[in-house]
């Protein structure tokens, strides 16, 4: 096996580790290093100890500014801002649909809240459909259709 297939699967290790890890944003800075790493000794015949060191520069520059990025553009769930607010009656759109075994996500209409969300009756709930807050406990917005 050539070194920079190993490169390309630990891209994908990485990748994997970012996935339960959510807005850490670590290991997605690694993986964007190997990748960088795995493209250049893919296309030239430059020795390990050389990539290694573009490895490590690469991730400390991607700590730096992709993670900075990342952290600021991505929004996710915000718990305690909702329990702050009174969103009892407000109106939302479904984003990811919700089913009768898990939780989807909706967005408030009125602000920039994303929030997890059940159907009062135990539904599906498609994605795009507006609903209605009902209640808020337990980090979970209790939601119904008009």
């Amino acid at each position: 096996m050539e070194s920079h297939s190993l490169w390309y699967i630990f891209t994908g290790l990485l990748l994997l580790v970012e996935a339960f890890t959510p807005n850490l944003f670590i290991a997605i800075c690694f993986a964007f290093s190997a990748f960088v790493v795995a493209v250049i000794d893919q296309v030239s015949d430059i020795n390990l100890s050389l990539l290694i060191i573009i490895f490590v520069a690469v991730a400390v520059l991607n700590l730096f500014t992709l993670r900075k990025f990342l952290k600021a553009t991505v929004k996710v769930p915000n718990e305690a801002k909702a329990e702050e607010n009174n969103i009892e009656g407000a109106e939302a759109m479904v984003f990811k649909a919700i089913s009768e075994s898990e939780p989807g996500t909706i967005k408030l209409y009125d602000s920039d809240q994303v929030l997890l969300a059940k159907s009062v009756n135990g539904e599906f709930i498609g994605q795009g459909t507006t609903v209605k807050v009902v209640n808020y406990e337990n980090n979970l917005a209790l939601v119904e259709t008009f």
